[in-house]
């Protein structure tokens, strides 16, 4: 199996859980590096092949990294039978001060593209209230009303921080939701494949914010998809009427520990209790036990 995520998505955690080890993945190489785990699940036990995909770079070099890692994983004889992508939601960071300044620098353009056209449709619905053209002298009158009403209306930096983190863990998930179509999609790999969509930090999350993360994960045609919502059903459409693979969309808790996104930003602490905490693991390795081929 493959271990996938976006860059402190809490992959070598995920690893260590399930694997009942500790410390830091290093072995993450463009040559499939695979370790020996047991999977335990409800009914016994199965060994597997793991591999964890090297850490990804922020900003467009992290694009080509990725697929020369992946090419030598989702090429046959090679191509997995089943895929752990962990998914963190706001809850990644940079690990650099290059990194850091990339992700301001993508930030700072973000604001200002959405003050500009917030300002633009405020001023816009201004002069369509007026029965007249507004003269020089009113518009100039009006501007710091509208200023004032852009600067109100314009995200935080910590929600901007956020949805760059959710922007950017999209077009990484649109990238291996290619390359697995690519890989599964030919011949009869996708009857016996499987993905597990593991959101893990969730304990991280506050219990009103828990219904929010299930919307956004977890697609539902109910309702209007969430971008990530769309990228996942997209995914299985296009095995179109063939095979498809399993899919689990599991909660998980990789390690109990506090998380700062940035300085600027409050920290994050653990709101589950040890109980709570052991459940999370126990229900995924039995999902995953299931998946390897434990029965149920």
């Amino acid at each position: 199996m493959m271990i996938v995520g976006d860059r402190f998505a809490g992959k070598s955690a995920l690893f260590h859980r399930i694997s009942n080890s500790s410390g830091y993945v290093q072995q993450r190489t463009k040559d499939h590096t695979t370790h020996k785990v047991v999977i335990r699940g409800r009914k016994g036990k199965v060994n597997a092949l793991v591999a964890v995909t090297p850490g990804q770079q922020v900003g467009e070099e992290f694009v080509d990294g990725d697929i020369d890692a992946w090419n030598a994983m989702l090429q046959p004889p090679n191509y997995p039978s089943g895929v752990i992508y962990v998914v963190a939601e706001r809850m990644t960071r940079s690990w650099t001060a290059d990194e850091i300044n990339i992700v301001e620098q993508q930030r700072a353009a973000m604001e200002a593209g959405q003050r500009e056209s917030l300002q633009r449709a405020l001023e816009e619905a201004w002069r369509d209230s007026l029965d007249h053209e507004p003269s020089p002298e009113e518009l100039r009158a009006k501007l710091p009303d509208i200023d004032q009403e852009v600067d109100r209306r314009t995200p935080s930096q910590s929600e901007q921080y956020w949805q760059l983190s959710m922007d950017n863990e999209c077009k990484h998930f649109e990238l291996i939701a290619r390359r697995l179509l690519e890989s599964w999609g030919n011949g009869s790999a996708a009857q016996n494949a499987w993905l597990i969509i593991a959101v893990t930090k969730v304990d991280l999350h506050r219990r009103n914010q828990l219904d929010e993360l299930k919307r956004y994960y977890i697609p539902n045609p109910s309702v209007p998809l969430s971008p990530f919502g769309r990228l996942l059903s997209d995914f299985i459409r296009g095995f179109g009427s063939g095979p498809k693979p399993r899919l689990a969309i599991l909660p998980f808790a990789g390690q109990r520990e506090n998380f700062r996104v940035l300085p600027s930003v409050a920290e994050a602490t653990s709101q589950l209790d040890d109980t709570r905490f052991d459940a999370l693991q126990r229900t995924f390795n039995n999902t995953l036990g299931e998946f390897c081929g434990l029965q149920s």
